[in-house]
């Protein structure tokens, strides 16, 4: 299976590149924000072979 993992801020999305990802694996990803961005609601976003997923907002 493909996956791809990202958030949304401010109403743009930000991905990066697609991994492969079989049953039972992890994956993570950190992105290098500014201090600033900690407390504007971030949405967390995956998207994967036929469908997606999003967290809540997180709040400062």
């Amino acid at each position: 299976m493909s996956a791809q993992l990202g958030y949304s801020r401010g109403g743009t999305s930000h991905y990066v590149s697609a991994v492969s990802i079989s049953s039972g694996q992890n994956k993570s990803h950190t992105w290098a924000l500014a201090e600033s961005a900690y407390c504007t609601s971030t949405i967390g976003l995956l998207k994967y072979t036929g469908g997606s997923y999003q967290t809540p907002a997180s709040h400062c």
